[in-house]
């Protein structure tokens, strides 16, 4: 879990001028993001979310990256995604 913190946004959203910005990274099994999607929907304390399919593809050559990264001694916070 990421948390981004309060921030103002760049528009209102349903009425609301700040939200709190939440990133997280979890693997899930097929048909559980229909449901986290259905509970997002309809809770009150949620305006606005976004879910994302990672391509394993994409994440095999970002760890790659941060590996060869850390060998070299380099910080790995410029390739976090």
């Amino acid at each position: 879990e990421d948390n981004w913190g309060k921030e103002r946004l760049a528009y209102k959203i349903k009425g609301e001028d700040f939200a709190v910005y939440v990133l997280l990274n979890v693997e899930l099994p097929a048909a559980a993001p229909l449901k986290i999607s259905n509970a997002l929907n309809i809770s009150d304390d949620v305006i606005r979310y976004l879910l994302v399919k990672v391509d394993e593809k994409a994440r095999t050559a970002l760890v790659e990256a941060k590996k060869r990264a850390e060998e070299r001694g380099e910080a790995s916070s410029d390739l976090e995604a």
